[in-house]
């Protein structure tokens, strides 16, 4: 786990601080391999720069845990741009689980999302929780317990 400096026009390692920086610089070097790719295929990178200064945010926040970086993205998401649900649920879900297992099932989710492609994944999601929330809906009804769709009788006597 070693980044490379600059320094006096050469290059030299020089270890990472802790496992953030590691992350960090690997998630840079992920960007820096799809940017060269793309650039290969065609991709204008001033016109790419210009939209991605435009337009988008980048925000750095480091949490002491699992547990508090949930928390900071729940919150961050609940009032920044909206994200779609399945944005919103991944980390609900992938928190629920023992820690030891989180990994492995994010990285099953990316694949899942990566074979579908962004839209066909959503669009499933979407699709599951139309047709629980109708289940739902349809089993509090038979049960009496339909309050969703019940207007209380306000009429004058009752």
């Amino acid at each position: 786990q070693q980044q490379l400096q600059q320094q006096g026009g050469g290059l030299r390692s020089v270890p990472l601080s802790n496992e953030t920086w590691w992350r960090m610089y690997c998630a840079g070097d992920v960007m820096a391999c799809y940017l060269a790719a793309a650039m290969e295929a065609g991709l204008n990178l001033q016109g790419f720069m210009h939209h991605v200064l435009k337009n988008c945010m980048v925000v750095l926040m480091i949490a002491r845990d699992e547990n508090t970086s949930s928390k900071i993205f729940s919150t961050l998401n609940g009032r920044g741009v909206d994200l779609a649900v399945v944005d919103k649920l991944k980390p609900e879900l992938l928190q629920a689980l023992p820690v030891q297992l989180r990994e492995s099932y994010a990285d099953r989710w990316t694949a899942l999302e990566s074979a579908l492609g962004r839209p066909s994944f959503h669009a499933l999601f979407d699709h599951f929780i139309t047709i629980e929330q109708t289940a739902a809906a349809a089993a509090a009804a038979q049960n009496g317990n339909g309050s969703w769709a019940h207007t209380p009788n306000t009429s004058p006597g009752s």
